[in-house]
């Protein structure tokens, strides 16, 4: 059956409504999440986790928009980032090193094997500047950006024209929480927040340049006792912690495999007879 004008345009309209209700009202309550979750020193890992979901979420909305799948990337933002800058062709150009690292970073340390701390955590004073960059960048291409508005100028040719423009829609919860003063999240969505707070805001003291480091539970318990084993004895304690594991918990195929190759390799170090 062939749709008239007016229900392709319903459709649109429709299609518009689940992507900001199924991504970007979902993506910005895990982005107000993470920048919250900043603050607290004790929920670092957690803030890689919402950031990388906030991130993802996004990255999907604004290729639906664009008329391309969402399906088939999983938690993959890197994949997903590289489709999107196809379709925005040079409105990311200045900022996509900066993304791109952030996006590795959150990949690695955001990533759903780390909800349980497997990997560690590298936390920076930096992340949340560069997570509200990313945030504002590719939030602001989700829109069609080849159709042509009332100005005569298509969306991707406006925001081109401004760097620092983007469409807010005030039905959305970031736009809500930053326009209202008495707003919960108000504060969350916009101290030390330079692309989303009001010019009026009066944002908290700069952050200090800092670094942190957690270690790898694997790493810690397993791996490295493991390597340090000087007898059959201590390797036949991160022998059975291994095969503990493996059978237990689950893990990615390539932790397994290293674990096992770990195991195997100080046990032939140690001429012992697996």
């Amino acid at each position: 059956m062939t749709l008239s004008e007016d229900q392709l345009l319903d459709v649109e309209v429709a299609k518009a409504v689940i992507v900001n209700r199924f991504f970007v009202d979902t993506a910005d309550a895990n982005y107000l999440t993470a920048r919250w979750c900043f603050s607290n020193k004790e929920l670092q890992l957690e803030f890689k986790w919402q950031a990388l979901h906030s991130l993802e979420k996004y990255l999907k909305a604004a290729l639906l928009f664009n008329g391309k799948s969402a399906k088939n990337y999983g938690h993959n933002l890197s994949r997903a980032f590289c489709n999107l800058k196809g379709v925005a062709k040079n409105l990311l150009d200045v900022h996509t090193l900066q993304i791109e690292t952030l996006i590795k970073h959150l990949e690695i340390y955001g990533c759903a094997q780390n909800r349980y701390n497997l990997y560690g955590n590298e936390h920076g004073s930096v992340e949340l500047s560069n997570l509200d960059l990313a945030v504002f960048h590719i939030r602001r291409l989700i829109c069609p950006l080849d159709v042509q508005r009332d100005s005569g100028k298509t969306y991707g040719e406006e925001l081109a024209s401004d760097p620092q423009f983007y469409f807010r829609n005030n039905n959305r919860l970031l736009e809500t929480a930053v326009a209202i003063e008495s707003h919960p999240l108000h504060h969350i969505a916009c101290d030390r927040n330079t692309f989303f707070a009001p010019a009026n805001y009066q944002h908290s003291a700069p952050l200090s340049p800092s670094i942190s480091a957690t270690s790898s539970i694997i790493n810690d318990l397993i791996l490295n006792p493991m390597r340090d084993a000087q007898n059959a004895n201590d390797w036949h304690i991160s022998s059975e912690l291994t095969d503990w594991i493996i059978k237990n918990i689950q893990l990615n195929h390539e932790d397994e495999a290293e674990l096992v190759k770990e195991k195997n390799g100080k046990a032939i170090s140690l001429n012992i007879e697996l």
